[in-house]
């Protein structure tokens, strides 16, 4: 199968430095994660204020599928924020 790798050959990173010994991070970090709370939190407010305007489709047998096409979506959309930590993620 291969050669047992050497405890030599291992690469040691940043993440081998105790938390309290590592470099601080500096401003544009800081920046990048104010900005990601922004867009994150105005997102999660306009789902849930889209899903409230969507109510009142409820009451209607007529207007139900409307009302259950739009909170499908906005399911959707909160999937995507749920998501965006990962593909918007704070490293230098």
């Amino acid at each position: 199968m291969g050669e047992p790798v050497k405890a030599e050959q291992v690469v040691v990173g940043e993440y081998a430095t105790p938390i309290l010994q590592r470099a601080p991070r500096g401003g544009l970090s800081a920046l990048r994660g104010m900005a990601f709370l922004v867009l994150f939190l105005t997102s999660m407010v306009q789902l849930h204020a889209i899903q409230l305007m969507l109510l009142p489709l409820a009451i209607l047998p007529a207007t139900r599928p409307l009302f259950a096409a739009g909170i499908r979506f906005t399911k959707g959309a909160l999937g995507v924020c749920l998501g965006m930590p990962c593909f918007c993620s704070v490293s230098d």
